[in-house]
């Protein structure tokens, strides 16, 4: 009886640790705190435990992190200043929404947004594409498309988020050291129960000595249907296009004579 107890108690123990978001860390850090708190009130300790556990998440947890801090905060000032005491430089947030209605999303209630993030230690920057969503898709189509730029005459490409879990998967990475990354974006997860979620990607790339203020990027195609078409599995057609800013273009076309789709695009810049 002793050993089913024991046995209990370690498969429920296992659960909760696999309940704990993935920027929260082994040592329990509170790292919405850095959302929140003034600089002024971090003491040497915590700064040091917070700069330990940074280096020590996966690129996808340091990704996700990144993400939802900057969802919590509500003074990025202050959030670039906590996070550069621990050893993690962020760079500006640029938001940009649509501008155009849908049946199911209005005007306003997506936006793209672009940052990016290093941490001490590491050579490479995160070129960090989210889509934010405050209402769900009834009617998706295809799958959406979204393009990542930088400039590839400033910075060479080191890798991307492989990680599924937020809506993304790599379409096409043949153009990738020339500065462009097409993903697939599946807005059937952009539900009435999770709208609110983190959709994210991101691109790694390492600048070139004595570079600065590298642009990048990001086109988000969404597609979309006035009725409930089955297109599962279906993704939205791209081809690339003129090379222009060290990067490939990438035009973005429906698959079905039933959908429609609108784009948004944003550039940001880093290092």
């Amino acid at each position: 009886m002793k050993k089913k107890i024991c046995a209990f108690v370690m498969l429920l123990a296992m659960c909760l640790t696999l309940s704990v978001p993935a920027f929260a860390s082994e040592q329990s850090l509170d790292f919405y705190a850095l959302a929140t708190a003034e600089t002024e009130s971090l003491n040497i300790a915590e700064i040091n435990e917070y700069t330990s556990a940074f280096a020590t998440l996966s690129d996808d947890e340091f990704d996700r992190t990144i993400i939802e801090l900057i969802k919590e905060t509500n003074d990025l000032d202050t959030l670039q200043e906590n996070l550069l005491e621990c050893g993690v430089e962020l760079g500006d947030v640029e938001a940009r929404g649509h501008t155009a209605s849908t049946r199911s999303l209005g005007e306003s209630d997506v936006e793209i947004l672009l940052t990016s993030a290093k941490r001490t230690g590491q050579t490479y920057y995160h070129l960090l594409v989210s889509l934010e969503f405050s209402d769900y898709e009834l009617y998706p189509a295809s799958k959406d498309g979204v393009a990542v730029y930088f400039d590839s005459r400033k910075a060479d490409y080191v890798g991307y988020n492989s990680s599924t879990d937020h809506g993304f998967r790599l379409m096409s990475g043949q153009r990738a050291v020339d500065g462009t990354l097409v993903f697939n974006f599946s807005d059937s997860m952009v539900t009435m129960f999770n709208y609110d979620d983190s959709f994210y990607t991101a691109v790694y790339v390492e600048p070139y000595s004595g570079e600065s203020n590298i642009t990048f990027g990001a086109d988000y195609a969404h597609t979309y249907a006035d009725e409930e078409l089955d297109l599962s599995g279906t993704s939205i057609g791209y081809s690339y296009g003129a090379v222009s800013s060290g990067s490939v273009s990438v035009n973005f076309t429906i698959v079905d004579e039933k959908e429609e789709k609108w784009e948004i695009a944003h550039l940001s810049s880093f290092a």
